[in-house]
């Protein structure tokens, strides 16, 4: 059993765990942890890239495993965060599941692993199959659960993978309440652990029109990315709607469905069937869902799936406003945050009203680059070039008045949701998860 030492690091609790010597080479004074992703949870990337950078080398060794695109493991590799590429055959069957349980056992036989992060129930029943050679504790986090619609037979399945989790951990503490009606003994012992975001720059206008083009975006419209319609299918007529009543008043919008996967093509024909088909376009989920966020206007979120909040924390982090749904994980999360709004998932003229009102906002920031006078005062460049007005640099211009200006979103967000707060928590976690 390991040694625990409690030291402070930068202001926060630090776990270090350390070990008896077991005949290892290299390995005896870290701790091998293996973050097993589900297929459906490729979208939390960019969040494991942060905690595996937060947590310290000297006594962590971080691998993350699953079936990861390219533009992950690039990602990956550029962090320096160990990676296997692990096709988890595990959505709809038994033998799936037993095939990607051999295969993460024979990763463990020659990997140091000492802890499984597993993301998703899939990933956890890999897990739990794939230690049966080999004792490890197995932490679970789980992101959508809905126990409408579960048969006897896969509640029963369910209920089996969360109780026999070492630790489970929940995005929001509203999840609790949907895991006691399946699992109540695990619920009791589940930690909430709420989702991170890193500091970002706010993307200047140059970065955004390159970025746009990239994406196959018209550089000078106005981009409202979309998030969890393949599994909101309830609320996809009613955005739909909204959007085809914002699309008639305002042509110069242009909609990107992020995260379609293989719903694709229903999608797309009810996009087609909306009348809305040339404003919209289609996102290659498993890009880089930072980068794809930093070239929008506003982000809409229509679900609490997975990642859902973490890529409208993003957002706020860049000072893009994001638009919800009011389902009870989104409102915990991002209900009181400034740069948000919340409406309801059935009411077609309030999503249209709320991306009216955004669309036609222009940000206080707008307008790139400064120009600085002798006296110290700042005017936007856009001012000087587009009003009418004279300027006399050399002039002192008195302090312009706030209005009773809010905290900007970023700081907000950044205080309340910084990756270290996250990082300290997981340690917490497997510390616990090891006893």
């Amino acid at each position: 059993m390991p040694k625990a030492i409690w030291s402070s690091r930068a202001g926060r609790a630090v776990i270090i765990l350390r070990r008896r010597c077991v005949g290892r080479l290299d390995m005896d004074d870290k701790y091998g942890i293996l973050h097993l992703v589900d297929p459906a949870q490729i979208s939390v990337g960019d969040e494991l890239i942060s905690v595996a950078r937060g947590l310290s080398p000297d006594y962590y060794e971080v691998t993350v495993a699953g079936p990861l695109p390219a533009d992950l493991r690039r990602r990956l590799s550029r962090h320096q965060v160990r990676w296997v590429n692990l096709p988890l055959l595990t959505r709809g069957s038994l033998r799936g599941c037993l095939s990607a349980a051999r295969q993460t056992r024979r990763l463990l036989a020659s990997k140091a692993v000492d802890l499984i992060h597993a993301h998703g129930l899939s990933a956890a029943l890999v897990a739990l199959l794939a230690r049966s050679r080999r004792p490890l504790p197995v932490v679970c986090t789980l992101y959508g659960l809905t126990p409408n619609g579960l048969t006897f037979l896969r509640r029963l399945g369910v209920r089996w993978i969360l109780e026999h989790c070492d630790e489970l951990i929940l995005r929001s503490a509203a999840q609790r309440d949907v895991v006691a009606a399946i699992a109540p003994r695990a619920a009791r012992t589940a930690q909430v652990v709420y989702p991170a975001v890193r500091a970002t720059r706010s993307p200047g206008l140059y970065d955004v029109g390159v970025k746009r083009q990239q994406l196959g975006l018209h550089p000078a419209a106005a981009i409202v990315g979309v998030l969890g319609l393949p599994d909101a299918k309830q609320t996809t007529d009613i955005w739909l709607r909204a959007a085809a009543l914002v699309s008639s008043q305002m042509p110069n919008v242009e909609f990107a469905i992020i995260g379609a996967g293989s719903e694709r093509a229903a999608l797309g024909q009810s996009v087609h069937n909306s009348g809305i088909g040339g404003a919209c376009v289609f996102l290659d989920d498993r890009r880089a869902q930072e980068e794809t966020i930093m070239a929008l206007d506003v982000l809409v979120l229509v679900s609490e799936t997975a990642g859902t909040p973490t890529q409208g924390l993003t957002a706020l982090a860049a000072d893009i406003p994001v638009i919800a749904v009011d389902s009870a994980p989104l409102v915990e999360i991002l209900g009181d945050l400034p740069n948000v709004r919340l409406v309801e998932a059935d009411s077609v003229e309030g999503m249209a009203a709320a991306l009216t009102e955004l669309l036609s906002t222009v940000p206080a920031d707008e307008g790139g680059f400064e120009m600085v006078s002798t006296t110290g005062a700042r005017l936007k460049l856009w001012e000087v070039l587009v009003s009418q007005q004279s300027y006399d640099l050399q002039e002192k211009w008195p302090a312009a008045d706030s209005g009773g200006a809010s905290q900007p979103s970023a700081a907000v967000v950044l205080a309340r949701y910084g990756i270290q707060r996250l990082v300290a928590q997981m340690e917490k976690v497997y510390y616990q998860a090891l006893q």
